[in-house]
């Protein structure tokens, strides 16, 4: 009799426990959906780098090269940097593509790059070549100009410039001279530059000489010639040396690709001032 309630005990255990045996291979609910990852790094970008200096109106570098604020451009996509003190910049993260720059400071002109391809997925960064930017001309700027036909074949021009309270000469080479056909002759309207060959006097007047067969394929007899100018810091100080010796001209000026004109952010030009044109 004992055996037998014994044997009845544990079928109804083992019923107990079987009823609680865990099912397995059953899916439960899905839970809610967590947040986004970050997006991935595309392996086709890379940085582009580059320098920009700013120099004043008597062609001294500035001691510091910050704030210069430069523009990446391609489409519709425009990303600003801000240079440091040493007037380096960058762009991380950037697709392979051609791009546009814009370098800008205030008082000192715009100065634009176009066309700088860029190769990315590489460890090597892409380079911009070296931009300058120089300051308008303030106390350095043409006063007045006067215009003189030579002999029927040359034309003098002579630029006053009022630096005796400055103690400066400007440097022969560093105005600029354009002629045109109309009114309003100026950096997208000339057919011909000149920026060589001012002699100086010691008053503050400078004088070039140019002969008129150098235009006389854009002009004809009796034609109206108009000329302006301006002090151009082409040659510039390199470091804190008092010796022109560095060639700016590449670094500061750029071709408009619409236009083809040489265009010169830090000219300021003096009112126009008519020749007539002869044989």
């Amino acid at each position: 009799m004992i055996r037998m309630k014994k044997f009845l005990i544990l079928i109804i255990l083992y019923s107990l426990l079987g009823g609680c045996k865990k099912e397995v291979g059953v899916q439960g609910p899905a839970g809610p959906a967590g947040p986004a990852g970050a997006a991935g790094m595309n392996k086709d970008t890379g940085t582009i780098i580059g320098t920009a200096y700013l120099y004043n109106e008597f062609s001294f570098k500035l001691a510091s090269q910050s704030g210069i604020t430069v523009t990446l451009i391609s489409g519709t996509t425009q990303l600003t940097a801000m240079t440091n003190d040493s007037g380096q910049y960058l762009f991380h993260g950037i697709p392979t593509g051609t791009y546009n720059l814009t370098y800008a400071f205030a008082a000192f002109g715009t100065v634009n790059r176009y066309g700088i391809s860029h190769f990315g997925g590489g460890a090597i960064p892409t380079e911009v070549p070296e931009v300058d930017l120089v300051q308008i001309p303030v106390k350095t700027a043409i006063d007045s100009m006067s215009v003189v036909e030579l002999y029927g074949a040359y034309i003098e021009v002579t630029i006053k410039l009022d630096t005796s309270s400055l103690q400066y000469v400007q440097y022969y080479q560093n105005f600029l001279l354009l002629v045109g056909k109309s009114s309003v002759v100026g950096p997208t309207n000339y057919v011909k530059s000149y920026s060589q060959l001012f002699t100086p006097d010691g008053f503050g007047n400078y004088t070039m000489v140019f002969q008129q067969s150098d235009v006389a394929s854009f002009f004809n007899p009796g034609d109206t010639m108009y000329i302006t100018a301006s002090t151009y810091n082409r040659y510039i100080h390199p470091n804190s040396s008092p010796i022109w010796n560095t060639d700016d001209a590449a670094n500061e000026s750029y071709v408009d690709p619409l236009t083809g004109y040489v265009i010169f952010p830090s000219a300021r030009f003096s009112p126009t001032l008519e020749a007539v044109y002869s044989y």
